[in-house]
């Protein structure tokens, strides 16, 4: 699933599984991208291959392809026909970025988007200023703010379901 390696050039002197096991060591323990031990790659690499993958939507892929995998596993199809959307208001401060105010919740910072199958398997997500919510007031999040495009063609759902 990870991209192969460019033509020409110099050879690949990086081993990709001990990048791919750092980042994987990163989304587990937390820690910042400078405080990586010692036994894998330099940050510096680690940090290049993240943003390169992330660029070119290999992350995107891969959650996509282990999810068709392990619904396929479970006896069902491929594309789901019934999602559940939940959310979430989180209070952040002006330095994280665009952040808005949830009048429904009375908290300014950001909201939280998921998208999940009836089986609790993550579909999409999406982070959006808190003003950008579920209430009554303010404009309405639905699914077709999700980028679902490359997920299984056209998704073809049958219900959703909020979660409050």
């Amino acid at each position: 699933m990870l991209p192969v390696p460019r033509f020409g050039g110099r050879p690949r002197t990086t081993n990709v599984r001990a990048v791919l096991n750092a980042i994987l060591y990163l989304l587990r323990t937390g820690c910042q991208w400078r405080l990586l031990p010692r036994e894998f790659p330099v940050w510096g690499t680690v940090y290049h291959y993240f943003r390169s993958w992330d660029n070119a939507g290999v992350w995107t892929y891969v959650q996509r392809t282990l999810y068709k995998m392990t619904r396929i596993q479970a006896g069902r199809s491929a594309c789901p026909s019934v999602v559940i959307m939940d959310s979430q208001s989180v209070k952040t401060t002006e330095r994280g970025g665009v952040r808005g105010f949830d009048a429904h919740k009375r908290v300014k910072g950001r909201k939280r988007h998921i998208l999940v199958d009836t089986s609790g398997l993550l579909i999409a997500c999406r982070t959006a200023p808190a003003d950008r919510g579920s209430s009554h007031i303010q404009p309405k999040t639905s699914v077709k703010d999700f980028d679902l495009a490359s997920f299984s063609g056209k998704p073809r759902l049958n219900a959703l379901l909020l979660a409050r």
